[in-house]
């Protein structure tokens, strides 16, 4: 195969692999989607975002920011501790959801490794 060719392509599935709709896909559950948060988690999204962002600032790493954003969760939903999986994924989620609203404010000031 040359670059010119390209990657073999399947006529009906998409780069995945999965068919040309996603209903139809046994994958499709594993697809990122964009992170919702609703009006009443705002407060929660940014007091989450704001002690993942300074921790950051502080240069500290994506994990131990992760760890600062977990305790400003566990605070307002000492709850969510008993599932932490969940917990994480809806931290990321909620992280998530804080830079596409405005990326250039989560990132600005922030160090990279």
């Amino acid at each position: 195969m040359t670059l010119r060719e390209g990657p073999p392509q399947r006529r009906g599935f998409s780069l995945f692999g999965c068919p040309a709709t996603l209903d139809q896909c046994p994958t499709a559950s594993y697809l990122i989607q964009a992170p919702t948060v609703t009006d009443a988690e705002k407060p929660l999204r940014r007091q989450v975002a704001m002690a993942y962002r300074t921790a950051r600032e502080a240069g500290l790493s994506h994990h131990d920011a992760l760890d600062a954003a977990e305790a400003a969760h566990f605070q307002a939903h000492p709850e969510a501790a008993a599932d932490r999986l969940a917990a994480s994924a809806r931290i990321n989620e909620v992280i998530a959801s804080a830079i596409q609203v405005d990326p250039q404010w989560f990132w600005r000031n922030v160090r990279t490794c």
